[in-house]
């Protein structure tokens, strides 16, 4: 009797064990689809602020909305690397679009901008009108971004003006410049001196 007793006895802290395990997963499972649903409203509400200004953007590329929405996505991942929001980055991109490049090469335009703008206390559409107002004035391709970006982030950090100075007059100036065949680094070099002299482009 005593060993039947025991065995029952076994027996039924096993089950207990058994149903105190699946509560435990149950727990686990419910937070862990919790999160995915918080973290998929996330996404949901950021792709939804996205519709309005990729909409423009569209107007302007007339890509698949299919392809719209790829570059949305890649836009709201590129905005957790870099102090701007998804919107910004894709009022950035209509101005890029708006210039003339779109997929690819538009996007790296834009993540180009998006660090200028976060290094240079400005916004993405700000700094992707200069930096698109010097590659079409030389020329130059989407992949030329970044060699841009660092010639005219060093414009702002020697002279006296701001990205936003510098996008305001960049149309004059760079397109003089390219006009006289005068390089983009000699060219920048001269207008930050001319900023710390008190003239402003």
């Amino acid at each position: 009797t005593s060993s039947i007793g025991g065995a029952l006895g076994a027996a039924n802290n096993a089950l207990n064990k058994t149903v105190e395990a699946a509560r435990s997963a149950s727990k686990k499972v419910a937070l862990a689809g919790a999160g995915f649903i918080v973290g998929l409203g996330g996404m949901t509400l950021a792709a939804s602020a996205l519709e309005t200004p990729m909409r423009n953007v569209q107007s302007i590329t007339h890509e698949t909305w299919g392809e719209i929405s790829k570059e949305s996505a890649t836009l709201i991942r590129m905005s957790r690397g870099v102090t701007q929001s998804a919107t910004e980055l894709a009022k950035g991109l209509y101005n890029v679009a708006s210039s003339g490049f779109q997929g690819a090469e538009a996007l790296n335009i834009v993540s180009v901008s998006a660090k200028a703008a976060s290094a240079g206390m400005s916004d993405t559409a700000t700094s992707s009108t200069a930096i698109v107002g010097a590659l079409n004035a030389y020329g130059l391709a989407g992949a030329d971004a970044t060699k841009v970006s660092d010639t005219l982030f060093q414009t702002v950090n020697l002279g006296v003006l701001t990205f936003s100075d510098l996008a305001q007059g960049m149309g004059e100036w760079v397109s003089m410049a390219a006009s006289a065949n005068a390089p983009l680094g000699e060219a920048a070099a001269a207008l930050a001196q001319m900023t710390r002299a008190g003239i402003m482009p």
